[in-house]
């Protein structure tokens, strides 16, 4: 009789084990649902649905990887990696020699607990899209947004990634006299999941480098 009630007692915790991970699984399911990039779950037209996170405001436990471009030996990157340290919110730069090095860093990133990566736009090509799939698909089950960044003689038209892997287009060489987005609220509105455009514009001048 012992042996029994035991037997039924392990069966009903598998039971309760299996529904509670169903049960995460769907949690997490529509917290990002299929179509929607991580960090961009609101655009300006949603913000009345916009649910703050938990972690709002925790700006000492944010670090963005800058993932290099191999266009210009990663100086863009560098750059963008100085300003959001001026800001006030650390960040890596991350090298990489080529594509392959590009994916792998983006991979490190995410293992490493980064909470946003950036990507430069010119390490998508027509042949490299799938190749670059599996690692943002990676990112995104992790929940880490990733960000685009514009690269020189490029626009948001000239790469072609569906839009549930990034959460917004990048362009740090915007002039002045555009509407700009500051380092910090750039990185803050993706983190956070705030409302904000899928294009980001921001001018970096010599004094936030």
């Amino acid at each position: 009789m012992m042996k029994k009630h035991a037997v039924y007692r392990i069966v009903h915790i598998a039971v309760l084990l299996l529904v509670i991970a169903l049960l995460s699984a769907a949690v997490f399911a529509c917290s990002v649902p299929r179509k929607t990039a991580v960090g961009h779950s609101y655009t300006l037209a949603s913000a009345s649905q916009y649910v703050p996170r938990d972690d709002d405001g925790d700006v000492k436990d944010i670090r963005v990887d800058v993932i290099a471009s191999t266009r210009d030996k990663g100086s863009q990157a560098q750059r963008i990696a100085r300003s959001i340290e001026k800001s006030g919110i650390r960040a890596t730069y991350r090298a990489a020699k080529n594509a392959q090095q590009q994916r792998e860093q983006v991979r490190n990133a995410v293992n490493s607990y980064a909470r946003l990566i950036v990507i430069p736009q010119d390490a998508f090509t027509q042949h490299s899209n799938t190749l670059w799939e599996s690692e943002l698909s990676y990112a995104r089950s992790k929940g880490v947004p990733v960000i685009i960044n514009a690269s020189a003689n490029m626009q948001l038209t000239d790469f072609n990634i569906p839009s549930q892997y990034w959460a917004a287009y990048w362009d740090v060489r915007a002039s002045q006299s555009e509407a700009n987005t500051s380092i910090f609220e750039a990185v803050m509105c993706v983190v956070e999941d705030r409302p904000h455009n899928s294009t980001l514009l921001t001018h970096i001048s010599a004094q936030e480098e």
